[in-house]
């Protein structure tokens, strides 16, 4: 029986390989040849997914003779359009134009040397895409794209997290699955003294009925007050990405230690410039 198991997950673990190694790979370049790392690749219209620091993403559709293929990444223009597999590798290669810009003074630092690689950002996104932890990505590209002024606008309509509004001020509070209040990390830094720590002491009864919670008097309005919310801490044209995870248990360790724990799902917002 156990040597029948054995062979059994041996031959999953063998069929997940082959569908794996099947899946095409997208190779993205400039015009120089060059690596394009941390492009965002979507095929079909399906979900998108982040190249790696060579340029390279393997891509959740069935090997076929040609791919339609959108690809961004800021400060190149993005590629619309059917690929064809090169003949030599079989990668579906894209070549990105750089968008010609004026600079004023530049610092050469590494290629892939980007203030997000550096946080461990994109190391975290290909973690995600290997299946290794469970989370959500706001990309530069999407933020560019969008160009919300606030930041519970960026929150909206995600996956792993919603976004509430409390008290006579209407304060955006992030809220995980079952209305629990999210832990805020800002540049990895937890964010203490908000509208969000006031919400949290509520719990997260309170918090999923927000017509209760609104009635639950003058005193936690007069907190709400004097604590700010995360719009007005960071306007949404300075965040270069967000991080979400619904829950600490599913959150990587690295940014579970810089918040100091707490029960409930994680938001880590990185600001800057957008690379």
């Amino acid at each position: 029986m156990k040597a029948a198991l054995l062979l059994a997950l041996a031959c999953c673990s063998s069929a997940l390989a082959a569908q794996r190694a099947s899946q095409p790979i997208v190779h993205v370049v400039d015009d120089r040849g060059d690596p394009v790392p941390y492009a965002v690749v979507m095929v079909g219209g399906s979900n998108s997914r982040i190249t790696n620091d060579s340029g390279m993403v393997q891509v959740g559709a069935s090997r076929s003779a040609k791919l339609e293929l959108w690809v961004r990444r800021i400060g190149y223009r993005e590629h619309r359009g059917a690929v064809l597999p090169d003949s030599a590798t079989g990668a579906f290669r894209v070549t990105l134009q750089p968008v010609a810009r004026a600079l004023g003074a530049v610092v050469v630092e590494e290629r892939i040397s980007t203030s997000l690689s550096r946080t461990g950002f994109y190391d975290r996104v290909d973690r995600v895409q290997r299946g290794a932890i469970v989370g959500e990505f706001v990309t530069p590209e999407e933020l560019d794209a969008r160009n919300a002024l606030k930041v519970s606008d960026l929150m909206r309509g995600r996956r792993l997290a919603s976004v509430a509004y409390v008290g006579s001020m209407r304060q955006p509070v992030l809220l995980g699955r079952g209305g629990c209040v999210m832990t805020i990390l800002l540049d990895g830094n937890r964010l203490n003294s908000t509208a969000q720590d006031v919400m949290e002491e509520e719990g997260p009864t309170s918090i999923s009925n927000l017509s209760r919670a609104q009635r639950a008097g003058n005193q936690r309005d007069e907190l709400l007050m004097r604590h700010p919310s995360i719009d007005e801490l960071v306007a949404g044209r300075e965040v270069n990405a967000i991080e979400i995870y619904s829950s600490m248990a599913t959150a990587p360790a690295e940014l579970v230690q810089l918040s100091g724990g707490g029960g409930c799902g994680l938001v880590a917002i990185w600001t800057g410039p957008r690379q």
